[in-house]
């Protein structure tokens, strides 16, 4: 049985589907602007997105409508190739709410 803390490397595609039964921590490296999906929290967990630019960068992301934003809005995230964005929610049983941002690591 896998851990649910080991990052679990998702599928690139226009859209993308992150399980959180299969880890609470995940990364993407995002070939293209794409559109994530949540399923399966659990309420009161956080869960954790690092999001990595390919070589080309200045991808963007859409995030779903269940994630609510401190001040409102999502994040510009960092657009240099190859770095990468740690984002962490906590899950409140309705909405995903961000908790942490950390942006503009180099690879």
């Amino acid at each position: 049985m896998q851990s649910k803390t080991l990052v679990n490397t998702l599928t690139d595609g226009a859209t993308v589907a992150v399980d959180f039964s299969i880890s609470q921590n995940h990364k993407l490296t995002a070939a293209g602007n794409r559109t994530l999906t949540f399923s399966n929290p659990q309420e009161g967990e956080y869960y954790n997105i690092t999001i990595i630019q390919d070589a080309t960068g200045s991808r963007t992301i859409t995030w779903p409508s269940t994630v609510k934003w401190a001040g409102g809005s999502a994040p510009t995230l960092t657009t240099t190739a190859v770095y990468r964005d740690h984002i962490t929610f906590f899950y409140d049983g309705t909405y995903y709410r961000d908790v942490a941002i950390v942006k503009n690591y180099a690879a």
